[in-house]
């Protein structure tokens, strides 16, 4: 395999040329008014002197803030609005609260595919859609967790790069540099899977990053909204021509930081391809198996098993060649045809698919992890793992530490306040606020606009 060459530690990656493809930080800084500045100076100065800076800085943002239902018309134009753009302001940080743990990573590449209208329609706003199938975790999510269906606006909490990073200040790097530690302090990853995700340097590292301290089942990929006939390929292409040197950087200050975080935690660039392969085509498989019980097995799930094959991932194919999706949806609704509880069946299924990949797939997936990962961080998998199940026997809003309604406007006490909170306190004041403010982002997500990750 791939991952059993040499490590080799680049001190940067192969650079791609990229009209504006760098922002200057000082820039970015002197556009913040003087109060906003020195309050993120004083949260600076707090990171800086503690022990545990992620703790300091580690925030969530309510579900309720970032999207909504398709019914939830004025909500939906809202959400939709913040999905629209990448550009951190301080009011979208300010939607944000310092939490000990979110319920969810979110990662996603914030500009459309280029060929989104071809294959989506005119009318289709990528948006939107991010905004409603969010809605759609949060409410899973919620009834896995027990929360009351009134709540999860307010108790689930999400990371996102736009609200959980200040975009304008000299924090922007100290956060990024510190992707890993947030990542370990989300309880699971939402993957809002557009077909040019792993074609994004920024999204690939997220998710291998997450996957390193973290189970694959709990990763939620969001596909449904855009896998369709025309886009399937371009997702197996996608996958089967990953590399390092052909991922797309918006900033091409951005390939070194990168570098320099998978020489850290990969024995090789190969190492780091090959665990994003093999993870990549598991986990997705996982997803399309529910698709392919109800439709055409050999269109819908078996393109997956071929991509295994010929990347060489002959463990992991074997083991996608065992799923019987089809089969797994008969028996649940046989099982459940007595039950007075329609979705019975649904459950089962989801049961037996887990049985399936926890048998099957998960056991290659160690093994590439254990093949492609410096044996110094092998050990990451079962603290993460430890801590998220002593968080569980706690009430969730035990990790949220959020009230709040959908439109209350902050003041400047108020922030400041807010910023001044310990790890886990809980804030003097509720909720999002309307943004305003600077246009500029950071990082990799979009083809026109920069981003902070993922």
């Amino acid at each position: 395999a791939a991952a059993s060459a040499e490590p080799t530690g680049p001190a940067s990656f192969p650079k791609k040329k990229k009209k504006n493809d760098t922002v200057n930080l000082e820039d970015m800084v002197t556009k913040l008014d003087p109060e906003t500045k020195a309050m993120l100076d004083a949260l600076h100065a707090r990171a800086e002197a503690s022990d545990d800076p992620a703790t300091i800085l580690m925030r969530g943002v309510p579900a309720g803030s970032v999207c909504a239902e398709w019914s939830e018309t004025e909500a939906l134009a809202r959400t939709s609005k913040f999905w629209a753009s990448n550009s951190g302001k301080f009011t979208d940080y300010a939607l944000s609260k310092n939490v000990t743990h979110a319920t969810r990573f979110v990662t996603h590449s914030w500009a459309p595919p280029k060929d989104w209208v071809e294959h989506m329609g005119k009318h289709a706003h990528y948006g939107t859609l991010k905004a409603a199938e969010l809605a759609m975790v949060s409410r899973d999510l919620a009834e896995e967790l027990g929360v009351d269906e009134d709540k999860w606006r307010d108790e689930l909490t999400f990371w996102i790069d736009k609200t959980c990073i200040p975009q304008q200040h000299k924090l922007l790097m100290v956060c990024v540099n510190m992707i890993e530690d947030f990542l370990q302090k989300c309880d699971g990853m939402v993957v809002l899977l557009s077909w040019q995700y792993f074609e994004r340097l920024w999204c690939v590292y997220e998710w291998a990053s997450f996957l390193i301290c973290h189970d694959p089942k709990n990763v939620t990929i969001c596909v449904d909204a855009f896998l369709r006939p025309s886009t399937r390929a371009l997702y197996v292409q996608s996958i089967e021509n990953f590399s390092v040197a052909n991922s797309k950087c918006n900033k091409e200050a951005d390939r070194p930081v990168l570098a320099k975080k998978v020489a850290e935690y990969y024995n090789s660039v190969e190492a780091f391809e090959y665990f994003t392969r093999s993870t990549s085509i598991g986990v997705m498989a996982l997803a399309v198996a529910r698709k392919a019980a109800r439709g055409s097995h050999e269109e819908e799930f078996m393109p997956w098993v071929h991509l295994a094959r010929r990347l060489g991932l002959t463990d992991l194919a074997a083991g996608l060649e065992t799923c019987q999706p089809a089969s797994y949806r008969k028996i649940a609704i046989e099982m459940s045809k007595d039950e007075n509880n329609s979705n019975k069946w649904q459950k089962i299924f989801a049961d037996k698919l887990e049985e399936w990949f926890d048998s099957e797939i998960a056991p290659v997936l160690e093994a590439a992890r254990l093949q492609s990962v410096r044996p110094e961080h092998h050990q990451l998998v079962k603290h993460v793992a430890m801590a998220a199940q002593q968080r569980r026997r706690g009430p969730l809003r035990r990790m949220s530490n959020y009230g709040g309604g959908e439109s209350s406007q902050l003041s400047a006490g108020e922030l400041a306040a807010m910023l001044g909170a310990g790890a886990g306190a809980r804030p003097a004041a509720p909720g999002p606020c309307a943004a305003k403010g600077d246009e500029q982002g950071f990082g990799d997500k979009g083809e026109e606009e920069a981003e902070v990750s993922g």
